[in-house]
């Protein structure tokens, strides 16, 4: 649909609901009726959900304050309670501390302590001490001289068995007779810590605890009760209720007490039905050490009086302000109705299209600004109404263009990634776009070689002029456009090539119909390596969003040409590298052959000579003899190594499994470095786990590997400890050889596996060695499917930690 279209439509409804607006004279005086009840809306609905929401935070936060309250006086009441256990408790750990006890055990004297104990305590109705058997030693009451079961054995109670072990006893609540509760509470009785030689053992009156909730004041009609884990109530206001003996544990408060997970144990308050199953506001406390649990209730109406009123008064004071706020609505109203009605009636004008009409409105407030603003508004929509829709055309076109333009780049660099080693499907795909996006009718690309130009890619020419363009170079010159770019090295736009007088088009380009023309050089590092023609057979020059267009597709295709060059050097070095690394590889290879042999006869006669002139040389030529044979035997050593390296690095390397004891090769490893050991200053520990089944791998690597290890260790560590570790994990081997020698800086960790790498590469370095003993260890060891890897500080020593599999995979 055209732009022309839609307007004319969106004119077309707009008049026609202005019609229907004229056609309904009537509902224009229906706006002081729709402002009045828009305004008791909006007004009303704002003071109701303010108040509302205030009512709604304040009876929330008045019923968390009353909770909170409720909360402290159970806590208080519960903090008393337990005090007064842990009291009677720490009276009978004193009776416990008699100094008679210690020399003389548990004895017949110690029935003063029970007495002493009756008269500190009043809550203490009887005590009893019982020896290890658990019979009775000595026994006091309150209410009677000889109790019943003196020599009954109570080894069996809980309460012994408890006290037995060193620990206090809290029994649980009973009644007696049928009303008062009791507890039985019992300590040990030690000689020395941990020294139990008997129980002391007390039947505790748990009258207090009544006293202490009958005491409690909670607002008018608020009252305290204790229960215990089981629901019995162990105190309450109401006697009888303790009389009847109540299991109260399905009452709201008490499950919830005792029944609440930890992380709802936060709850200061709940709302339900309290025993006689009328609803209160209930808080609890637990009294921990002893599973009991005192609840505060208090009604729920006295609970919320306060707040009842408080509800009240605010609903009132709403009623009132809604009251005002409808009666100024209705003047406001009023006083807004007639400048509006002037402004709509100009609006209906000038929507019918009289734009040449303006507000004349008076009324000295904002909406007089409204009317000024809007004649300003009309003015502008008249003055640019008449040129919109071009300004319409023209960016849409303008959008068009770009968003083409753009496509076609990421195309082409699409291309450019998808085909590093060929330009060709990236030349195709650049003249395409090209000739698509410029309005050209066809177009080439030439690679230039320092002299001419050269044929590399055409779209939409003619079998005459492609055998024209493919038959010879085209060379610099004034002749055409692809010419002069060899000159001058810059775009070339010719109009019309007709018109051009140093234009001479061959036959071929005449029966073309070439007319406008626009060639752009492909420049790299400020050197002319090809150009991008395209042509027109009308005479049409080339925008200059066109030439920019065609500069970008240049400087991709620039590109993409060294993207190729680049791809084709990086393969033949390759090639290089790979060639030389194999000729490098055998010839250590072919001169560590060559070396051992005559090697091994200069050592073979230095020990010969050494052992057939025992006693007949001198010293110093013997002392000379000993080094001869030790730098051979480190030259071997050499030789052995560039001979290893040199059969990994050209594949010839393998690993053999076999099955073997990691604790046979860890002990070989050991036995060959202990000679080296710096005259008893340096330790070497082993650590082997016992659990470490049979490993099938290649052996002698393995060994070798250790001992290449145990070798660094031991020239670096000048005193100290070397250690050797083994052991299983997850189903692999973790072999580590650590010491406390001279460590590495933590740079020299990124090179220390390289060959020829040491981690002091100065000429003054203190410590020899070709750096290949770490480099030959990381390849055996990858080579049998495992890893290495080295953790060091330096002056702290260093830890290298071997992790292979227990089986090798062929």
């Amino acid at each position: 649909m055209s732009l022309n279209t839609t307007m004319a439509s969106w004119k077309q409804r707009f008049l026609s609901s202005l019609r229907r607006r004229r056609g309904a004279a009537r509902r224009r005086e229906r706006l002081l009726r729709d402002y009045f009840l828009i305004s008791v809306l909006l007004i009303g609905g704002g003071l109701i959900t303010s108040g509302l929401v205030e009512i709604y935070f304040r009876y929330h936060e008045s019923r968390e304050q009353l909770a909170l309250q409720q909360k402290e006086v159970a806590s208080g009441a519960a903090f008393k309670i337990e005090q007064f256990v842990q009291e009677i408790h720490n009276v009978l750990k004193g009776a416990t501390k008699s100094r008679d006890i210690a020399p003389r055990g548990l004895t017949e004297d110690f029935r003063f302590e029970l007495e002493k104990l009756l008269l500190i305590a009043p809550a203490i109705t009887d005590a009893v001490a019982l020896n290890e058997q658990g019979l009775i030693q000595v026994q006091a009451s309150r209410l009677r001289t000889v109790l019943p079961e003196a020599k009954k054995n109570l080894t069996t109670l809980e309460a012994f068995k408890h006290a037995r072990q060193g620990k206090s006893y809290f029994g649980r609540v009973y009644f007696v007779r049928g009303s008062e509760p009791y507890m039985t509470i019992a300590v040990p009785i030690e000689r020395f810590a941990g020294d139990v030689i008997g129980v002391l053992q007390a039947e505790v009156n748990l009258k207090y605890i009544g006293d202490v909730v009958t005491n409690l004041k909670i607002g008018k009609a608020g009252y305290a009760y204790v229960i215990s884990r089981d629901g019995e109530l162990i105190a309450h206001p109401d006697i009888s209720l303790v009389l009847q003996r109540r299991n109260i544990r399905e009452v709201a408060a008490a499950r919830a007490a005792f029944d609440s997970a930890p992380a709802a144990q936060g709850r200061v308050a709940i709302v339900a039905p309290n025993i006689q199953g009328k609803d209160v506001l209930s808080s609890y406390a637990l009294i921990l050490g002893l599973g009991w649990a005192i609840i505060v209730d208090r009604p729920v109406e006295e609970a919320y009086e306060a707040l009842y009123a408080s509800m009240f008064r605010t609903s009132l004071l709403f009623l009132i302000g809604l009251g005002m706020a409808l009666i100024v609505s209705f003047f406001l109203a009023r006083r807004v109705v007639y400048p509006l009605r002037l402004l709509r009636e100009g609006v209906e004008r000038i929507g019918t299209g009289d734009l040449g009409y303006r507000l004349n409105l008076k009324s000295g407030d904002e909406i007089e600004v409204l009317a000024d603003e809007f004649n300003k508004m009309t003015s502008q929509l008249q003055e640019s109404y008449t040129n919109l829709e071009q300004k319409v055309e023209d960016r849409t076109r303008e959008l068009t263009e770009s968003l083409e333009q753009q496509t076609a780049t990421s195309e082409v660099l699409r291309v450019i990634s998808s085909s590093p080693t060929d330009v060709q499907p990236v030349f195709e795909t650049i003249l395409a776009d090209s000739l698509r996006i410029c309005e050209a009718h066809y177009g080439g690309i030439f690679r230039f070689d320092g002299e001419a130009f050269h044929h590399a890619a055409t779209t939409n020419v003619s079998p005459e002029l492609l055998d024209y363009l493919t038959s010879s170079p085209i060379k610099p010159g004034r002749q055409s456009a692809l010419r002069r770019v060899g000159l001058e090295r810059q775009t070339i736009h010719i109009p019309d090539v007709l018109a051009d007088p140093d234009c001479e088009l061959p036959e071929a380009y005449r029966k073309e119909g070439m007319r406008s023309v626009l060639a752009v050089p492909l420049i790299r590092e400020n050197s002319l390596i090809g150009a991008i023609t395209i042509h027109r057979r009308d005479v049409r020059p080339f925008s200059e969003k066109q030439i920019a267009l065609l500069k970008t597709f240049a400087d991709q295709a620039v590109i993409a040409i060294e993207n190729v060059r680049l791809f084709q050097e990086i393969q033949d070095k390759n090639a290089l590298l790979e060639a030389a690394n194999r000729h490098k590889s055998q010839f250590l290879a072919n001169v560590s052959h060559e070396l051992r042999t005559p090697l091994n006869s200069i050592i073979g006669f230095t020990r010969i000579v050494l052992r057939r002139s025992e006693g007949k040389i001198e010293a110093l030529q013997k002392e000379n003899l000993q080094k001869v044979l030790v730098s051979s035997d480190h030259l071997l050593k050499l030789i052995n190594e560039l001979l290893d390296l040199a059969k990994i690095e050209s594949g010839h390397m393998e690993a053999y499994a076999e099955t073997f004891k990691v604790e046979d090769i860890i002990r070989v490893a050991t036995t060959t470095v202990e000679p080296m050991l710096k005259d008893g200053r340096v330790k070497l520990v082993t650590d082997i786990a016992p659990d470490i089944p049979p490993m099938k791998t290649d052996r002698d690597k393995l060994k070798q590997s250790v001992l290449n290890l145990l070798s660094n260790a031991v020239k670096f560590t000048e005193k100290g400890e070397i250690k050797v570790a083994a052991w299983r994990d997850d189903g692999l081997l973790k072999l580590t050889v650590s010491d406390t020698g001279i460590g590495m800086k933590q740079e020299a960790l990124q090179y220390i596996f390289d060959e020829f790498r040491q981690a002091d590469m100065s000429s003054t370095r203190k410590y020899g060695g070709t750096g290949l003993g770490l480099a030959i260890v990381k390849k055996f060891i990858n080579l049998m499917g495992g890893d290495i890897v080295v953790e060091s500080e330096a002056g702290k020593g260093s830890k290298f930690t071997i992790t292979l599999p227990m089986e090798l995979k062929q």
